[in-house]
C-alpha cells in the first residue's frame, strides 16, 4: 500500500492516513487505482483495536430494547464519540439485526469544509478498523447528477487535520449488524432545504425494493444547559414524528432549534416519504449529561425510525380550534389592529390553553365585515376573516406561541399591508 496523505496530530492522538492506493501484488504501481477512504476518528471515537471495538458495539447492541417494526426505510442517528452516544445509536442500528440489507446510504453533515452541493464519495471503499466496505459506485454515480449532488472527494477526504467524523463512526455499527454490505457515502456541504429536497427526491427515484436503508447522521442541540437542551430537542424530535421538516428547515435556519445534520434528516424524510413511509417513531433520546453527569453544557442525542406502516399518511397533525380558542384568538387580532392604529404596544398574555401554546406559523386576512374561519395548512396555521380582502400579514416566528404569532400577523395586516392594497390605513373604529 502506498500512503496518499500525511499523518495528523490532535490533541495528543495521531490519525492515520486517510486515502490510500490498492497496488497489485509484486508491483510498485497501482493495480486500478483502488481509492479507500482510510479510518480518520479510529482510537478517538472509538477504539481503534478491533476486537475492542467489535466488543464495545456488541454491547452497545445487545443493551438495545427496542419495538418490533415491519418496514423500516430510513433511520436518524448521532455521530459522537461512543462513549457519549454509541448507546442511543444502538437503539437505530438493532432494528436492522436479521435484515437483508445489502445496500447503505448514509447521508452525514460537513463539519470542517464548505462546499455547495452534497459530495458522493467518487472512491472505491471506506475503511474502518473491522475492514473495508466496497462504495456501490454505479448507485453513486446514478445519484451524482444535477447542481446539487456531485461525485466527490469533498467533505470525505478532509486537506486540514481535523478528518470528518460524522460519516465514518457510523459504519461500525454497520459492520457488526449487517455484516457484508455496499455504501454509498454522502457528505452534505449545503444544508439548504433546496439541496436537502434534491437529495432526498433523488433517493427515492433510485432506490428499489427492501434491500436498502437510508441513514441520516446528526446530533441535536449543542452546549445548552441540561433542561433547555432536553426542550429543544423534544421540539425537533416532535417535528420528525409528525412529519413536518417544513417547521423544522424553518426552525433551523434560524437558529431556534438545532441539529447539525439538519439537512441529511431532512433528506431522509423527503426520501422515506416517497418510498412509502407513513410513520416516524422516536426510539431513544439521551445527551451527553446523562454519561458524563455534567449537565452544565450538553449535546443531544436521538435514534429515530422512518418506516412503512399503517396508519396516517405523513404530514403534521391538523390543527382544531374550539369556540373558546377561536374566541381568544379574535380577540387577539382585534386587539393587535386597535393598538398598531393607536402606535401602542401589545403582547397577548400566555395562554393557559395547551392548544394555543403551540408553536405554529400564522397568516392573517382582515376584512371590513365577515364571520371568522380558521383552518389548518401543511406547514402553516392560516386565519382568514372572510368577506371583502382588506389587508393581510404572516406571522409566527420559530419559538413563538400560536397567540403571539397571530398578533405578529395581524398588526401589519392592520397597518402596514392595507397601503399595499391602496386603501388608508385602518382608522381607529375601523378596529371594530
Amino acid at each position: 500500500m502506498r500512503a496518499l496523505s500525511k499523518k495528523l496530530g490532535t490533541a495528543g492522538l495521531v490519525f492515520t492516513t486517510l486515502v490510500c492506493l490498492a497496488v497489485a501484488p509484486g508491483t510498485g504501481s497501482p493495480a486500478e487505482k483502488q481509492a479507500v477512504r482510510l479510518p480518520a476518528v479510529a482510537g478517538a471515537f472509538y477504539p481503534a483495536n478491533a476486537g475492542e471495538l467489535a466488543n464495545m458495539v456488541d454491547g452497545f447492541l445487545a443493551a438495545a430494547k427496542v419495538p418490533e417494526v415491519k418496514e423500516p426505510v430510513a433511520l436518524v442517528v448521532p455521530h459522537a464519540g461512543y462513549i457519549y452516544s454509541g448507546a442511543v445509536a444502538a437503539h437505530s442500528y438493532a432494528l436492522l439485526k436479521g435484515r437483508k440489507i445489502s445496500r447503505v446510504v448514509v447521508i452525514a453533515p460537513s463539519h470542517y469544509e464548505a462546499f455547495p452541493f452534497a459530495a458522493v464519495y467518487d472512491g472505491d471503499a471506506y475503511a474502518t478498523p473491522l475492514g473495508n466496505i466496497p462504495v456501490d459506485k454505479d448507485f453513486a454515480a446514478r445519484l451524482a447528477k444535477g447542481p446539487f449532488i456531485k461525485l466527490s472527494s469533498r467533505g470525505h477526504v478532509s486537506a486540514t487535520a481535523q478528518g470528518e467524523h460524522s460519516l465514518e463512526v457510523e459504519l461500525p455499527f454497520l459492520q457488526r449488524v449487517l455484516g457484508g454490505f455496499s455504501l454509498v457515502p454522502v457528505v452534505m456541504g449545503d444544508q439548504s432545504y433546496e439541496a436537502s429536497r434534491a437529495l432526498g427526491v433523488a433517493l427515492a427515484k433510485l432506490v428499489k425494493g427492501n434491500d436498502t436503508i437510508i441513514i441520516a447522521s446528526s446530533d441535536l442541540s449543542h452546549y445548552h444547559p441540561y433542561d433547555q437542551a432536553v426542550s429543544l430537542d423534544n421540539k425537533t424530535l416532535n417535528a420528525i414524528e409528525a412529519w413536518d421538516y417544513l417547521t423544522m428547515w424553518r426552525s433551523f435556519r434560524v437558529g431556534t432549534w438545532e441539529a447539525c445534520g439538519g439537512g441529511p434528516i431532512i433528506a431522509a424524510m423527503i426520501a422515506a416519504e416517497r418510498l412509502g413511509a407513513t410513520q416516524a417513531e422516536v426510539l431513544k433520546y439521551a445527551n451527553s449529561g446523562d454519561t458524563t453527569g455534567d449537565r452544565s453544557r450538553v449535546v443531544g442525542y436521538g435514534a429515530v425510525v422512518l418506516a412503512r406502516a399503517s396508519g396516517r399518511p405523513p404530514g403534521p397533525v391538523a390543527l382544531s380550534l374550539n369556540d373558546s380558542e377561536r374566541r381568544e384568538l379574535l380577540e387577539v387580532a382585534r386587539r393587535s389592529v386597535d393598538t398598531a392604529v393607536k402606535h401602542t404596544a401589545y403582547a397577548p398574555a400566555a395562554p393557559s390553553d395547551q392548544t394555543l401554546l403551540q408553536e405554529r406559523g400564522v397568516f392573517v386576512t382582515l376584512t371590513k365585515k365577515g364571520p371568522a374561519r380558521m383552518h389548518r395548512l401543511r406547514d402553516a396555521a392560516q386565519t382568514a376573516i372572510s368577506g371583502g380582502g382588506r389587508g393581510c400579514g404572516g406571522g409566527g416566528a420559530p419559538g413563538s406561541s400560536f397567540p403571539t404569532g397571530h398578533c405578529q400577523g395581524t398588526r401589519p395586516a392592520g397597518v402596514r399591508d392595507f397601503g399595499s392594497l391602496a386603501l388608508p390605513p385602518a382608522a381607529g373604529h375601523q378596529a371594530d
